[in-house]
Parts: C-alpha cells; structure tokens; sequence
C-alpha cells in the first residue's frame, strides 16, 4: 500500500489539508491533484466551517 500523499483533518470546524511528499519537496502530481479532490469533497460533505 502507498502511502498518503495528503492528510486530511478537521479541528474547531477547520479543515486542514497537509500535503505529505518532502522527497518531492511537496510538488503537485496527478495523484495529488486526484487525492486533493477527493480531500475537498470529504470536507463538503462535512459542511466544514474554514479551509
């Protein structure tokens, strides 16, 4: 299994995307873009407060 490209995260009706690729120094690929999506769809469905 690979590992996360992005961590997702929610604390005081804020969310938190972390990108996770310091080999890379965090440069933005299709499997990030995808994963940042998905991160951003999660989020709504939340109905979070702030990104």
């Amino acid at each position: 299994m690979a590992s996360p490209v992005v961590l997702c995260e929610v604390k005081d009706r804020i969310a938190y995307i972390t990108i996770i690729r310091p080999d890379k120094r965090n440069t933005l690929n299709t499997e990030l873009y995808v994963e940042a999506g998905k991160a951003w769809q999660l989020f709504e469905q939340k109905e979070v407060g702030y990104v």
